[in-house]
């Protein structure tokens, strides 16, 4: 083990979680350090299918695979087993067919303390996954989305990555081995805290990595040196072991950038990689490829006759005045790398405008036409409601951050101010923020279709308070006016 503090709940070991969920299909990711074969089986409705999943040595005794049945079931109840493990699921609707449903999303899982035995313990803003699990319960919610942060590179003294790195002698530094060797022990430690784990064995989850599943501010800050590369590439390859695999048909190879989309009932979901190939001296976060993808997303979805698209960026596309993200970006050291992390950062603004322009472009081509951003990142959960000048068109932003990482007066403060001043400096839209709340948090998305097409989306962002339990602090409501 590379790192040298020992988590309070132990390393995952042997488990079965979920990933993407279709109609009929269903996507196993297992761990079994012991085996190398598992039988996974999926049965619904006196249906069956049985897959042998064979752990991986090569990527830390992983496994993904996808089990897919003849015929469709939608919102049938399924269950998985694989081994002693047995977990529960609902299929997706049938692709294009409106169906009501609820979904929760949320980012920066960092539940960690140090404290003077040499191991980890566990701060208060842990005691939010068990009211969390039964939130989710009680509104029959149908997956999990988990947009960044999902492990620390550098959150915790004496657990960083890059800390460890440096300080090795010269002539000692780490090889690509040890260097992957500490990301794994990281997301084995982070995905066996309990209270989370919980979530991931309860409900089909997605994720998208962020800054800290790599290093602190990662492609923001103006030097990156070799040992930054060879720590970017285990953290990826780590990433598409742990994270991307849960999405079905993603294999553990591959390059970034990873954006994929993915359908659920006649709402469509596209899932951006704004940390892959994001460079402050490239000035890029999506790149022309992804950019070109985007665009050929939104296409699809019009052809579809899809009315309602939810965007996943880990990263705000607006929170903060940009006039003082301008003027504070230059700032040396940690501080300066957060404002550089800002999308409305002065390298990366000219990406957020053209990608401001092509949804808003799409939303303003059919009255029942939505567009949903579902953001995490900047340790405050949000509301805003967003216009662009050029194109006339809108779209909602709905923040989730942080699930349990500590945020701090700094945070609170800057939070706060900084998105009340969201439209000062601000060259190409319009934003109304609806709330802000910085403490501990998760947000709920109830997606119900309606007469005529389209969909009456609601955002509930609940807070974890001083007493532990889940409060509902932030409403917001998407819904399209009738046909023109």
């Amino acid at each position: 083990m590379a790192l040298g503090l020992e988590f309070p709940d132990g390393e995952l070991s042997d488990t079965l979680f979920l990933g993407g969920v279709t109609d009929r299909s269903v996507r196993a990711w297992l761990r079994a350090p012991d085996a190398t074969s598992v039988t996974v089986t999926l049965e619904v409705a006196g249906a069956s299918h049985s897959v042998e999943a064979r752990p991986d040595a090569g990527h830390d005794h992983v496994a993904a695979i996808d089990l897919t049945l003849d015929a469709a079931h939608p919102g049938e109840e399924f269950v998985v087993t694989a081994g002693s493990h047995r977990r529960i699921g609902r299929f997706a609707p049938s692709a294009a067919s409106p169906a009501p449903f609820t979904f929760a999303f949320g980012s920066c899982h960092q539940p960690f303390q140090p404290n003077d035995d040499n191991r980890l313990a566990k701060h208060a803003g842990a005691a939010i996954y068990p009211p969390l699990l039964t939130l989710m319960r009680e509104h029959d919610a149908r997956f999990l989305l988990l947009n960044g942060d999902q492990v620390y590179s550098d959150g915790v003294d004496g657990q960083s990555v890059r800390k460890w790195a440096r300080n090795r002698s010269a002539d000692d530094k780490p090889s690509f081995e040890e260097y992957l060797g500490a990301y794994r022990h990281l997301y084995r430690g982070y995905f066996n805290e309990s209270g989370f784990r919980a979530l991931l064995e309860a409900f089909p989850t997605r994720m998208m990595w962020d800054d800290h599943d790599i290093a602190d501010s990662w492609g923001s800050r103006f030097i990156e040196v070799e040992e930054d590369r060879q720590m970017y590439r285990a953290a990826s390859q780590t990433f598409r072991e742990y994270q991307r695999a849960r999405a079905p048909g993603a294999p553990f190879g591959g390059e970034a950038p990873y954006h994929h989309e993915f359908r659920y009932g006649d709402t469509a979901f596209w899932v951006m990689d704004l940390r892959g190939i994001r460079s402050w001296q490239d000035e890029v976060v999506l790149g022309e490829a992804q950019l070109a993808d985007t665009a050929a997303f939104l296409d699809r979805a019009r052809a579809d006759e899809i009315r309602t698209v939810f965007v996943v960026a880990s990263i705000p596309v607006i929170h903060f005045s940009p006039a003082i993200v301008s003027v504070l970006q230059w700032v040396p050291g940690n501080k300066g790398s957060d404002v550089r992390d800002r999308w409305d950062a002065a390298p990366f603004r000219e990406e957020r405008d053209r990608l401001i322009e092509l949804l808003t472009a799409w939303q303003r081509l059919d009255p029942r036409h939505q567009v949903v951003v579902l953001s995490g990142d900047v340790h405050a959960g949000a509301a805003f409601i967003v216009r662009d000048r050029r194109t006339g068109g809108r779209f909602h932003q709905w923040t989730s951050s942080s699930l349990s990482a500590p945020g701090g007066l700094a945070h609170n403060v800057a939070n706060r101010v900084g998105s009340r001043l969201v439209n000062w400096g601000e060259r190409v839209c319009e934003a109304a923020r609806v709330g802000v709340d910085p403490r501990n948090n998760a947000g709920l998305v109830r997606v119900r279709p309606i007469e005529g097409g389209g969909h009456h989306v609601t955002f509930h962002l609940y807070a974890h308070d001083a007493h532990g339990s889940l409060v509902r602090s932030i409403h917001a409501s998407a819904i399209p006016p009738g046909p023109a």
